[in-house]
């Protein structure tokens, strides 16, 4: 058995692979801007910590309604929105399938 181990590959078959480091969010170094945390601490007291989709108040992550990636501007107050975890990760779940289904279109 231990002559077979290096001859056993590991295949990944998963069809929408989690970014690695090298590929991570390319505009990262936005979200630790002084712009960026004035910009969410606005509209927090704007808006409150209420998910726009749910209602539910508590912890709210501000999202890019357009992502980044696909044009979104950065700092427009009306690209972006509050969202609940479960929310955020919806929306993250549903862009990244539509892209990774773009890829496969063309």
């Amino acid at each position: 058995m231990r002559t077979l181990g290096p001859r056993v590959r590991v295949i990944d078959t998963r069809r929408i692979r989690p970014p690695t480091e090298r590929r991570g969010k390319v505009s990262e170094a936005i979200y630790g801007s002084a712009e960026w945390k004035a910009l969410r601490a606005r509209l927090l007291t704007e808006r409150g910590s209420i998910c726009e989709q749910c209602g539910r108040h508590g912890r709210v992550i501000l999202d890019h309604i357009k992502e980044l990636r696909d044009g979104g501007a950065p700092f427009d107050p009306a690209n972006l929105m509050f969202l609940c975890d479960e929310h955020h990760g919806a929306k993250t779940l549903r862009e990244r399938a539509r892209r990774a289904a773009e890829r496969f279109v063309k």
